[in-house]
Parts: structure tokens; C-alpha cells; sequence
């Protein structure tokens, strides 16, 4: 709460300069969220166990208050954020906590043909409860440190490359085996059409160190490369496709037995079927990482579509359906061959009676399908309200 009243303050005490500076916008927002299953629990004996209730659902209600800046200095962008939010629950009351959203960038130009981005964000926030599922307050924190550059050495070729850090620290002991430092290493050239139209080729490299060992686990760090060919299409201003597919390694540190080699996958569009509707939809294949102690990491397969309809100037209907297949690779023993399936859809109404308020109502639902007993089923739903306004 100190924190969120901190942002509210703020906000209001630039509100009057907002006014006459569009580059500075400080905003406050509210929200109610009813979700049917919080804990994603399989059943009510499991809400039982856990809480001492029946009951698998609750209401939540979000303040949010903050400061999104951005200036234009000559070639420089620089931008930042200040937010800060707090949620309430009727009934979970161990899972109220406050959130921070910080975020500060540079967009660098040099010249005609070197560019880039250099920044740093903090963010603290609630764990999701797809994998988690202690009725619990898990506060996560993620701190990122990135580098980017790309430098048009020809009129059609470009290289780029880039350097990011990032650390994620779990407030719960009973999570903090995932605490760990991310570091990446990337570097690439491609192709470029008179079209803006390219094609090329991406080397990606990184690491995971964890930082709590618990006794009798083996160390879990490892390093990961991959090598992807990528491209990227426009066709008339209204078509947008992005490919890239390669083959990522996994190496693990002590876990030899457990190191990962296969392809990897991901096409994306976006698609402006007119002015007033647009739609986007991806698949992938991808290695992914688990919030979970068992796992070492995830091979998903997936598929995503998203709609928009502006219906009005004033109304924006939005649309989502998600799909995931994830199998799991555990930690110790030889069994690789459990996983589950994601589900996702939700669907929003979005109403601006003038350009510095948004309500939005989102329906939402769902569901986890695990092959095994090592994690959870659950079907969830539920509905939100949300209000905003910029000064």
C-alpha cells in the first residue's frame, strides 16, 4: 500500500503539467476480478485441504496509480515507467500483495545507420498459479538489464545483436530453488529488400544459474544455443509475417543425461483485414522453462489467435484462444514422458467515452489437462471489469 500511494501521489502532483505535456501521462486504474478457481486446484476436496474451505473461487479488487513518461530528443527516445498497484482479496486474504512496474529506456540512433535500445526494468508481482499451486503469497521479482544495437553496414544487409541479464528472485522458501540468473547472448545478419522484406540468420546463446541448492537436488544450471534461420514479410501495409526455425541444445551442467537437442519453431501474422478488423495468429515449438522444482524444462507446442473489431471510435471488441502442449523433462529419475495440455480464451469489451478514460470487461476461461499425478488438472473462469484513466 505505501508503495501504491507513493505512485497515486505522484501522479496527481504532475497531473497539472500532463495537461499541457502529452509526454508526460500519469495515470490511476481500478479493477475487480472474479476467477472460479484462484489456486487452479483440481477439485473442492483439494480447496479443502489447502484453505480450510470448500469453496475454489474468490473476488479480487486491484488500485493501480503511476507515471508513463516519454521524450523525443532530436534522434534520442528515452522513456520510462513509474506503476505501482495493490490487490485485495474477499476471501484469500494470504494472497493480498502490492505490485511495482518499473522501467527506464534509451532509444539510441548514431548516424544514418547504427541504432539500438539500452534499458532496465523491475517488476514485482504475484506468481501465476499454471504450475504453483500453494495457497500461498508468492511474490517473484524480475529484474532485467538489456543491450541492443543494429547497424545497416549496406543498403541490404543488416547485422544486429544483443545483450540482456535477467534475475528472477521468489520471496516463498518453498520456491526459492527457482531463483536464478538469466543471461543472453545473441547475434545476427540479414538481408534486406528495397521492400523492408528480410531474411537471415540468428545465433543465440545463454545461461541459467541457479542460486539456492537444496540438499540432495542436483544442480540444475545449464547453457543453451540456438541457431535459427529467420524472416520477415509485408505485403500491401496489411500483412505482417514473421518466421524463424532452427535447432536448440540444452547442456546441463551435472545433468548430462538430461541435456535436450531438437528443432525449434515459430511463425507469427498479423493480418489487417480492414480498417477495422485485424486479426494475429502464431504456432510454435519452442524449449521452455517451468516454475517448478521437478522439471528441468518443457518442449511446447502451440498455437495462438487473436481478433480485434473496432466496432466504433468509442468500442473495441478483442478476442483470444490459446493452445499449448507442453512435455516435461524431470529433474531426477529417467521419466520424460508426462506432460499436459494449456488452454486459454478469453474475450473483452472495450469502451472509451473520450481518449483519457478505458473500461474494459473481460470474460475469461481455462483449463489444464496433465497426463500425470506430478502436476495438476483444473478448469477455471471468471470475469473482470476494469477502469482507467490518464490525465
Amino acid at each position: 500500500m505505501p508503495a501504491l500511494r507513493t505512485a497515486v501521489l505522484a501522479a496527481a502532483a504532475v497531473a497539472g503539467v500532463a495537461s499541457a505535456n502529452d509526454n508526460v501521462r500519469p495515470f490511476v486504474g481500478a479493477s475487480v476480478l472474479y476467477n472460479s478457481n484462484v489456486l487452479g486446484l483440481r477439485d473442492r476436496d483439494a480447496a479443502l485441504a489447502l484453505t480450510g474451505e470448500d469453496d475454489l473461487g474468490d473476488t479480487s479488487r486491484t488500485f493501480s496509480g503511476g507515471i508513463d513518461l516519454d521524450w523525443k530528443l532530436s534522434r534520442q527516445t528515452l522513456s520510462a515507467r513509474i506503476a505501482a498497484s495493490t490487490t485485495k482479496y474477499s476471501r484469500l486474504s494470504a494472497l493480498d500483495h502490492d505490485g511495482k512496474d518499473l522501467l527506464a529506456k534509451w532509444g539510441w540512433e548514431f548516424g544514418d545507420y547504427v541504432s539500438g535500445n539500452l534499458g532496465a526494468s523491475y517488476v514485482e508481482s504475484l506468481s501465476t498459479f499454471t504450475d504453483f499451486h500453494q495457497y500461498a503469497r508468492s511474490l517473484r521479482t524480475q529484474r532485467r538489464d538489456f543491450f541492443d544495437a543494429a547497424w545497416r553496414l549496406h543498403p541490404s544487409w543488416r547485422v544486429t545483436g544483443q545483450v540482456a541479464r535477467r534475475d528472477l528472485d521468489y520471496r516463498l522458501e518453498s520456491q526459492s530453488g527457482a531463483d536464478r540468473i538469466e543471461t543472453q547472448y545473441q547475434a545476427g545478419i540479414d538481408y534486406v529488400s528495397r521492400a523492408g522484406n528480410s531474411v537471415g540468420v540468428l545465433w543465440r546463446r545463454g545461461k541459467n544459474e541457479y542460486q539456492t541448492v537444496r540438499a540432495g537436488s542436483p544442480l540444475r544450471d545449464f547453457r543453451q544455443q540456438d541457431m535459427l534461420l529467420r524472416a520477415e514479410w509485408r505485403a500491401a501495409g496489411k500483412t505482417h509475417l514473421t518466421v524463424s526455425a532452427g535447432r536448440s541444445q540444452r547442456q546441463y551442467d551435472s545433468l548430462s543425461n538430461k541435456n535436450y537437442s531438437g528443432a525449434s519453431a515459430r511463425v507469427e501474422a498479423d493480418w489487417a483485414v480492414s480498417g477495422k478488423l485485424l486479426l494475429n495468429a502464431a504456432i510454435w515449438r519452442e524449449i521452455g522453462s517451468v516454475e517448478d522444482l521437478l522439471v528441468n524444462h518443457s518442449v511446447n507446442r502451440g498455437m495462438s489467435f487473436s481478433p480485434q473489431w473496432l466496432v466504433s471510435e468509442k468500442v473495441t471488441l478483442r478476442g483470444e484462444v490459446r493452445y499449448e502442449r507442453r512435455r516435461f523433462l524431470t529433474v531426477i529419475g529417467g521419466s520424460d514422458d508426462f506432460g499436459d495440455r494449456v488452454r486459454n480464451a478469453s474475450v473483452s469489451v472495450v469502451y472509451q467515452p473520450y481518449r483519457a478514460l478505458s473500461l474494459e470487461t473481460t470474460a475469461f476461461y481455462g483449463s489444464k489437462d496433465a497426463d500425470s499425478a506430478l502436476t495438476t488438472s483444473y478448469r477455471r473462469q471468471g470475469i473482470a471489469f476494469n477502469v482507467r484513466h490518464t490525465f
